[in-house]
C-alpha cells in the first residue's frame, strides 16, 4: 500500500537533556501497559494515518466510474459447440471432422472503479477504455440490450447456416417481414422519426426482410447521410426521412435503433445451433459459417491450422464491420493463430497487433473467404 505520509523518526524530547548532572533520585515507577504518553500519541497518529489510508483505498474501490475496460475474451472452439439436426428432426447429420481449430474470438467487458481509472491516465494500465454509454446508450435498459444481443447471436447462426448451406447448392429459406424497433437511443437520429413498435420494410430502394438487412443497408460511411426509411406504424406504410448522425456507441454516423427480425421464417434443410456460452452479438457470423461449410463438406477449409477472425453476415454473404476488433486480435495472437479474418474496412486496424506469423486476410464477402483460405492453404 502506497504511504500517505511519513512519521518522523523518534528523538529525545526537547526538555530532556541527553547528558545530566546526578540529582536526588526517586524510585522508578513501575511499568505500565502501552508505551508511554508521547509514544501513545505517536502510535494514535500512525493509526489513524493507516486506517484513513486503508478507508481511501476501500472508498476508491468501492466507487465506480463512467467507463468500462475492454479486454480479450475467451476464445472459443465453434467446431465443438455447433450441433446440428436433419429436417425430420433427426440428429443423424453426417459431418465431417475438422483438421484445426476455429476460433471465434470476443471481448470482455470489464466496470473499473476509481483506482482503476486513476491507473489509466497515469498510463499504467493498457487495455482499451470506453465510456460505458457506448456499450449501453442512454434510453436503452441494460436488461433488454443484453437480450437483444443474445437473440442477434441466434439469428447471426441461423443467417450463418443459411449461407454456408446455400454455398454447398442446399435450398434455404430465410424470410422476415422487416425490422422491428424494439428500443432507440436517446438523442439519435431514430428519436427524431421513429418509435417503438414500428418496422422498417426499406432503406431508400432496398427491401429490409431481416434485422441484419437493415445494418448492411444502413452500412458503415464516415460521413452523416441521408436515407429514406418506409416503415409499418399501426398497419399503416409511412415514409420517414432521416440523416444519419451520431450515436452513442458508434464510431462512425448511425440511426440509433435496437432491432430483430419481424415475422421470421427460416427453413434449412440442416438446422444449426451454436452454444452461445453468454456470448451475444452477431460477430460471429462469418466465422461460424466458414466452420458449418467445413464440418458439412468434403473440403479440408482448416487445413490444420487455427483459424481466427471476425465480421458479421448477412444473407448475402456480405461482411459486415464489429467492435472490439484489437482485443480480438490480441487474444488470436494469445492462441497461437495462423491466420486472422477481419472484415476488409478493419484489416488494418490490427496492424502491430499480430505477429508476422499470422496470415491476416481481409475480406468483404463469405466466398472471399473461403477462396482466400483454399489458397493460403
Amino acid at each position: 500500500m502506497d504511504d500517505g505520509g511519513t512519521i518522523p523518526s523518534a528523538t529525545a524530547p526537547d526538555d530532556m537533556p541527553l547528558a545530566a548532572p546526578p540529582i536526588d533520585t526517586v524510585p522508578t515507577p513501575p511499568p505500565t501497559d502501552g508505551p508511554p504518553p508521547r509514544r501513545r500519541w505517536r502510535s494514535l497518529v500512525a493509526s489513524a494515518l493507516f486506517l484513513g489510508l486503508v478507508g481511501i483505498a476501500f472508498a476508491g474501490r468501492s466507487v465506480t466510474v463512467p467507463y468500462v475496460e475492454l479486454r480479450p475474451g475467451p476464445v472459443l472452439d465453434l467446431a465443438d459447440d455447433l450441433t446440428f439436426e436433419g429436417a425430420d428432426g433427426s440428429a443423424d447429420v453426417t459431418t465431417t471432422d475438422v483438421d484445426g481449430t476455429f476460433a471465434g474470438l470476443t471481448v470482455a467487458v470489464h466496470q473499473i472503479d476509481l483506482w482503476d481509472y486513476v491507473g489509466h491516465q497515469l498510463g499504467l494500465d493498457d487495455d482499451e477504455l470506453v465510456a460505458r454509454d457506448q456499450l449501453y446508450p442512454d434510453g436503452i435498459d441494460s436488461d433488454e440490450y443484453r437480450q437483444a444481443q443474445l437473440e442477434a447471436f441466434d439469428e447471426a447462426t441461423l443467417i450463418a447456416a443459411a449461407v454456408a448451406e446455400d454455398a454447398l447448392g442446399m435450398e434455404t429459406t430465410v424470410e422476415g417481414d422487416g425490422a422491428s424497433v424494439d428500443a432507440i437511443v436517446d438523442g439519435s437520429p431514430a428519436a427524431e422519426v421513429l418509435e417503438v413498435g414500428d418496422v422498417i420494410v426499406a432503406v431508400d430502394d432496398t427491401p429490409i426482410e431481416l434485422a441484419t438487412d437493415l445494418i448492411a443497408a444502413i452500412g458503415a460511411d464516415d460521413e452523416p447521410r441521408p436515407i429514406s426509411l418506409t416503415v409499418l406504424r399501426d398497419g399503416t406504410e409511412q415514409t420517414l426521412d432521416v440523416t444519419l448522425g451520431e450515436v452513442a456507441g458508434l464510431d462512425g454516423p448511425g440511426l440509433g435503433v435496437g432491432v430483430t427480425t419481424s415475422g421470421q421464417d427460416i427453413d434449412l434443410p440442416i438446422t444449426v445451433t451454436l452454444e452461445e456460452d453468454g456470448v451475444g452479438g452477431p460477430s460471429a457470423g462469418l466465422l461460424t459459417a466458414l466452420t458449418i461449410y467445413d464440418l458439412l463438406s468434403d473440403d479440408d477449409v482448416a487445413a490444420g491450422r487455427l483459424i481466427a477472425g471476425t465480421g458479421t453476415l448477412d444473407l448475402d454473404g456480405r461482411v459486415g464491420t464489429i467492435g472490439g476488433i484489437v482485443e480480438k486480435a490480441q487474444a488470436a495472437e494469445a492462441a497461437g493463430a495462423d491466420v486472422f479474418i477481419a472484415p476488409a474496412a478493419q484489416a488494418g486496424d490490427v496492424e502491430g497487433v499480430l505477429s508476422d506469423d499470422v496470415t491476416v486476410l481481409a475480406v468483404s464477402t463469405f466466398d472471399e473467404a473461403l477462396a482466400a483460405l483454399t489458397a493460403a492453404a
